[in-house]
């Protein structure tokens, strides 16, 4: 009989032996899994997600992630429509702790892409820039160009378009904000 139970032992100890050698190596699976998912991707992952996107200018949005680009996200703030170029993102806050291991498929339109649908239906927007003073511009795209939008001035009643547009690097863009109604990445 004591053979029997040092047997029954050692067997247990094998077992439980096998069971941690497994859940280390799932648990080192996930971690390279997790490896290859970017922050945009974990974006993805999340529509619908309620976010506050911290801006390099001091800007804060906070609103339901609607979708993710390419190169911007998408928000409803409160009603209004939130564009954001990734690269102007240094934080977000309200975002899953818990990603999932494999990337969501993001389209592949982008912020040029956005910014040509706005220019198109003609929405007047408020223009974030990334610079020292966080300049604001209110007015309507004119023009999308490989690297750059030319921005037309409007009055405060949003009529009568400055007819010398405004040259903006895309790379200065903060944020776009305007009616939710905007085309946006779809």
């Amino acid at each position: 009989m004591r053979w029997g139970a040092l047997f029954d032992d050692l067997e247990g100890q094998l077992a439980a032996a096998d069971q941690r050698s497994l859940e280390s190596e799932a648990a080192e699976r996930a971690r390279m899994d997790l490896r290859e998912v970017g922050w945009l991707d974990r974006l993805a992952q999340r529509p619908g997600s309620t976010l506050t996107v911290n801006l390099a200018t001091g800007h804060r949005f906070h609103g339901t992630l609607q979708r993710v680009g390419q190169d911007c996200l998408e928000l409803d703030a409160h009603g209004r429509y939130v564009l954001v170029p990734m690269l102007s993102v240094v934080m977000i806050d309200g975002l899953s702790t818990d990603p999932a291991s494999h990337p969501a498929a993001r389209p592949r339109l982008g912020l040029r892409a956005a910014l040509r649908d706005l220019s198109l239906a003609r929405t007047i927007c408020t223009w974030h820039l990334n610079d020292r003073s966080a300049t604001t511009l209110s007015g309507l795209a004119r023009r999308v160009g490989a690297d750059y939008v030319d921005v037309a001035a409007a009055d405060a009643a949003g009529r009568r378009p400055d007819p010398t547009p405004r040259f903006v690097p895309l790379t200065a863009i903060a944020a776009v904000v305007g009616p939710l109604a905007d085309p946006g990445l779809a």
